[in-house]
């Protein structure tokens, strides 16, 4: 065993054996290792589709202007996505310390036992930080910096960077928190999510309109994302299958791919 965990600080496809609290609720058999490394690189994937989005908005600029006007608006569409995914990198880093495997969390518990719980609340802080700002950064570019703009987004954007970390969301499983986050910080998120999604409906929708598409259809990626994080948290994280992981990401992966096709429609 000692060895295993030796060779998996060398290569990134070698993992550790299912932690004990794993094989104590019998899902110790979702955790092998070439389940976990599909986790991993779907994970990775994410990454590679925040890139392309990037570079594809990046390409249409001059398309961007003419939709959104100044260059600020312009930078802030791009820099949206990347901050969405600068989020997404504590939850990587949290499942890389824990070897990629969901399980619970339990205070002062050894790594190969089960996870640790402090660890969850900081990244999931970073992450809905992160997704908060880079949706209010969408916001920005499509609504522009007007008086009613401001008033609506800046609060969730103060919330995400000095906001406080407790009073904790009350769910709990075995007296640890099921999403530990901060209050405050879970209604920043929330409007948040509902200034991006119509920021998506006003960019996107009438280019698939004129595609003969429903515009609802600019929300899809907004809904994966919602989606994919409500399985993870829901059933990821209270069943601890690995395959509820990758199920989660792979709907993440699919919202990726709808906002790439969005983005192609804008000529």
């Amino acid at each position: 065993m000692t060895r295993m965990r030796t060779m998996a600080a060398v290569w990134p496809w070698q993992k550790s054996p299912p932690k004990a609290v794993l094989q104590e609720l019998g899902q110790a058999r979702s955790a092998r290792p070439w389940i976990l490394n599909l986790v991993q690189l779907a994970h990775w994937c994410t990454v590679a589709g925040t890139v392309q989005v990037a570079w594809l908005l990046f390409e249409r600029r001059d398309a961007l202007s003419l939709l959104l006007g100044p260059d600020w608006r312009v930078f802030s569409l791009l820099l949206s996505g990347l901050v969405l995914e600068a989020g997404g990198l504590a939850p990587m880093l949290m499942h890389a310390r824990e070897d990629w495997q969901v399980a619970p969390a339990l205070a002062g518990a050894a790594p190969q036992e089960a996870n640790d719980p402090l660890l969850r609340q900081q990244a999931y802080r970073f992450l809905f930080s992160g997704l908060t700002l880079g949706q209010v950064l969408r916001a920005l570019a499509v609504f522009g910096s007007g008086p009613a703009a401001l008033a609506l987004l800046l609060p969730p954007a103060l919330v995400a960077v000095l906001g406080p970390s407790r009073p904790l969301l009350p769910w709990q499983r075995r007296g640890v928190p099921l999403l530990p986050l901060a209050v405050p910080l879970a209604v920043a998120f929330l409007l948040s999510s509902l200034a991006m999604l119509a920021a998506m409906l006003h960019l996107f929708g009438p280019a698939l309109a004129a595609a003969g598409l429903p515009a609802a259809l600019a929300l899809a990626p907004g809904v994966c994302q919602g989606l994919g994080g409500g399985i993870e948290a829901s059933l990821a994280e209270t069943r601890f299958n690995q395959w509820w992981h990758l199920l989660a990401v792979l709907v993440l992966n699919a919202g990726l791919v709808g906002e790439i096709l969005l983005v192609r429609l804008l000529g």
